[in-house]
């Protein structure tokens, strides 16, 4: 079991006998540090401890691989009965186990647990990796069974502690996939990373395997703390047979255990790893500077290849690159014809999805649709849509043996012998096969450039898989068919070049492709919808001196290639007339908006504070007419009512004349008696909404959709969207006198979520920035709001309608719930108890209508 730990560096000292009958194991990695001398002290101190326990090994910086070449032999002989197809159902554990290789243990249950953490390393590498080709997998295989088989043999000592393992440095991915395995077997694992790269964030994602500790400084890594002075010491009395010794294995381990790199763990394990170890240990850095050997053999292979006619191919630059890849190269500028052709070809790295009037998404899909048919019917034209396969197992088969086995020095020897082999597609086109050969001698030698880290190991590779790219797809770019000469008319030739389309993510090895592709004359479009899946193209090509990027406005989730055109509606050049009239005329500035100009945007409602007489006036006047009226960032500020007439005037027909007047301004609704919401929900039903809050206690739009309360379902969608939004405002507001606890909130939610249609559809008509819907509620009774009502007038509030609550009995009625400051409460001079509302209609209009309080004090008339 893994186990997490308040300070490791205590309790990975703790015994076996102090982890009870199940004994777990430590697995973590700490990223950086906080106090560079405190941490590198608890790190020396620490190192000392594990020494006495007698089990302990220290990588420092990599994890050496074996380069004896009986060993690597005879594992990778292990493999012969497991064919690549099985090793996804446990083939090769089997085999594994059936040569004894897990029997390291009396005990049946230990062999058990290392043939398990076996099957778990592996299968969580394939998944990771997807498809891996024969080679990469058969190298990850070997390189974890030879690491098995030097340092496994630490978990057959007998120990009162279990084995431990420092890495002290950042782990390659390799190494990574071992420790995880050595954790699995037993072993507590310690990686010490005092810089922020950490390629376990690519291996173990959701920290599934290892527990991490991150800190907020970063230091270069240097050697392992408390080894310095020892290693000097050692070198004094070391001899010179003792040195040359040490050269020849390439590692060095003291009695400490720690163990000095002989190869980069990257590098892929052959058999020519033990044939010529020496001269393989070449470090990156050393190996990108080559000897004055390989300076003169690069000059003569160089000088051998320009002395031989190729292709130039310049790299033509467009912002139509649909239209333009269709031009034929003679009709482009720049394009020379025969006996020494220069071709004017496009490699464009097309971003995004661009803009237009009309229906953007379904252009961009039918353009790439067209564009693929028309290529198509040309003939000379490859399509990618899912990556580059990597090369077959039949196709690894045609490089010869000794090719893969040889012990390069460096890379200008990879690509001599490379062209010695003729391994290269042969077109019979004299121009364009010297052109190939070029082509792969100028694409390794920028893979090396662009690969801070590529040893001669991993140029081969790049190499070999380049020539089965090539092989495999040159022909079909460049049929014999199609290149019979016309003698006589030169320029023919080279009029209508091959044509390469890249759609969706690309990996560092297919972008040098299709680089290749490129220098051989073809027109290269690589296409995604994200400005994400640019990044490979930043890092190789960072000042578009290799190709041309073009950059569209807006982002698309990638979706899988058109396979036909999508439905779309053109605009005249009246409408888009009409359009621009309409962006300059109508806009936030200019004050003048049409009719639900603004039904995607959100409300906030500015409750004006005011006299009985301004809420008269103020109560017919549309949004925009009303003081502190604003548009701005895509909210509308709308200025409303929210009041409480508490008695009745001198003269009660005055009274019913106010309210009249007030109740008959349009998308009007009211409310004679208290209390008006209907409870349509029951008790089960209140606590089985529960699950539509999410973690933040705020209700969930989508589980809120499929609810079978909800009955916004048939609104357009911003208007659900913008009811959601408004509850969850609610859930926050603070306008409630009791506490909104997880009960208050499904209530808040079911009550509305449930109400009346006539006051939905107040909501449903409001045009922000016009007139303004409203509630009157009149309330004669001791029968007074509930709670329920009193939430649906806050929501509405917070919507933005406007609300006047009369109350002729003086009673407190929205008071019980509703904080008083959020609304206005006007006290008329009288009380009157059980008055009943008469029918509105049958009240006579005053002819002449009364003075207010102001006009009677300044006698205004």
């Amino acid at each position: 079991m893994l186990k997490q730990s308040n300070d490791i560096f205590k309790d990975i000292l703790s015994p076996l006998a102090e982890r009870g009958t199940s004994p777990y194991t430590y697995f973590y990695r700490i990223i950086g540090y906080e106090d560079q001398r405190e941490y590198l002290a608890n790190i020396k101190e620490l190192d000392e401890k594990l020494k006495l326990t007698g089990n302990y090994i220290v990588f420092d910086k990599t994890i050496p691989v074996s380069t004896d070449s009986v060993t690597i032999e005879r594992v990778r002989k292990l493999f012969e009965p497991a064919p690549l197809k099985d090793y996804r159902n446990g083939a090769l554990i089997n085999v594994l186990e059936s040569k004894g290789f897990f029997s390291v243990s009396s005990d049946i249950r230990v062999n058990q647990r290392i043939k398990q953490a076996f099957g778990i390393v592996l299968n969580h590498y394939l998944k990771n990796e997807k498809s891996p080709n024969l080679s990469i997998l058969m190298n990850f295989c070997t390189k974890i069974l030879l690491w098995f088989g030097d340092y496994g043999k630490h978990n057959r000592n007998k120990s009162p502690y279990n084995p431990k393992v420092i890495y002290w440095g950042s782990p390659q991915k390799h190494e990574i996939y071992f420790l995880i395995l050595m954790s699995l077997i037993g072993y507590d694992v310690l990686v010490l990373n005092t810089s922020f790269k950490d390629k376990f964030e690519k291996v173990d994602k959701d920290n599934q395997f290892s527990m991490v500790i991150k800190h907020s400084k970063e230091l270069l890594i240097d050697d392992f703390p408390g080894r310095k002075i020892q290693e000097q010491e050692n070198t004094k009395t070391d001899t010179n047979t003792n040195t040359a010794a040490k050269t020849r294995t390439g590692t060095r381990a003291n009695p400490s255990g720690l163990v000095r790199p002989a190869l980069n763990s990257e590098t892929p394990v052959t058999k020519a790893s033990a044939d010529d170890s020496i001269r393989r240990v070449a470090s990156p850095k050393e190996e990108s500077v080559p000897t004055n050997r390989a300076l003169n053999r690069q000059k003569d292979l160089t000088a051998r290849l320009l002395n031989d006619p190729v292709l130039v191919v310049k790299l033509k630059r467009t912002e139509k690159i649909f239209e333009e890849i269709l031009v034929p190269l003679n009709s482009r500028t720049g394009y020379v014809g025969e006996p020494y052709p220069i071709l004017p070809a496009y490699f464009v790295r097309y971003i995004g999805v661009p803009s237009s009037t009309d229906d953007w998404e379904a252009e961009y899909y039918n353009s790439l649709y067209n564009l693929d048919k028309t290529l198509r019917m040309s003939g000379l034209y490859l399509k990618f849509s899912e990556g580059i396969p990597a090369p077959s197992a039949e196709e690894s088969a045609l490089i010869p043996h000794n090719l893969i086995s040889y012990a390069f020095q460096d890379r200008f020897e990879i690509i001599e012998q490379t062209l010695r082999a003729k391994l290269l597609p042969q077109t019979y086109d004299e121009l364009l096969d010297n052109t190939i050969r070029k082509t792969f001698v100028d694409i390794v030698h920028l893979f090396a450039e662009k690969s801070s880290n590529a040893n001669t190991s991993i140029l081969l590779n790049f190499s070999l898989k380049l020539i089965s790219w090539l092989n495999r797809y040159v022909p079909q770019l460049f049929p014999r068919l199609n290149r019979n000469r016309k003698s006589g008319n030169p320029g023919q030739n080279y009029e209508h070049n091959p044509k390469v389309l890249f759609y969706g993510p690309i990996k560092a090895h297919e972008i040098f492709l299709l680089t290749a592709f490129h220098k051989l004359g073809c027109d290269v479009l690589y296409v995604h919808s994200e400005e994400e899946g640019d990044k490979p193209f930043q890092s190789f090509d960072e000042e578009n001196a290799l190709t041309h990027l073009i950059r569209n406005r807006h982002n698309l989730s990638l979706a899988p290639f058109p396979q036909g055109e999508r439905l779309i509606r053109k605009s005249t050049i009246a409408y888009n007339a009409s359009k621009e009239i309409e962006e300059v005329i109508y806009s936030e500035e200019v004050g003048l908006f049409k009719p639900w100009q603004f039904e995607s945007y959100g409300t906030q409602p500015i409750t004006l504070k005011t006299t009985y007489d301004e809420l008269k006036i103020l109560w017919k006047e549309p949004v925009k007419l009303r003081p502190e009226f604003k548009i701005q960032n895509k909210k509308v500020y709308v200025p409303n009512l929210f009041a409480k007439i508490n008695g009745v005037s001198e003269d009660l027909n005055d009274y019913w004349q106010d309210l009249k007047e007030l109740s008959s301004a349009s998308n009007t609704k009211l409310i004679e008696a208290v209390p008006f919401t209907k409870i349509t929900y029951s008790k089960q039903d209140l606590y089985q909404t529960s699950y539509l809050l999410n973690k933040k206690g705020l209700l969930e739009e989508f589980e809120a959709a499929k609810s079978r309360h909800y009955k916004f379902g048939h609104l357009k969608a911003p208007l659900q969207h913008f009811l959601i939004a408004k509850i969850n405002e609610l859930l926050l507001s603070e306008m409630f006198l009791g506490t909104v606890d997880k009960k208050f909130k499904l209530k808040i939610i079911m009550t509305i979520l449930t109400m009346d249609d006539e006051l939905l559809r107040l909501i449903e008509v409001f045009d922000y920035p016009q007139e303004v819907p409203k509630v009157i509620v009149y309330d004669n009774k001791k029968e007074t709001f509930t709670e329920s009502d009193s939430i649906m007038l806050a929501y509405l509030n917070l919507i933005g309608l406007d609300i006047v609550v009369f109350t002729p009995t003086n009673y407190k009625t929205i008071e019980h719930y509703i904080k008083p400051s959020l609304f206005d409460c006007h006290q008329l001079p009288f009380v009157k108890y059980d008055l009943q509302l008469p029918a509105l209609d049958s009240i006579q209009t005053n002819p002449t209508p009364k003075l207010g309080l102001l006009s009677r004090l300044f006698k205004l008339r």
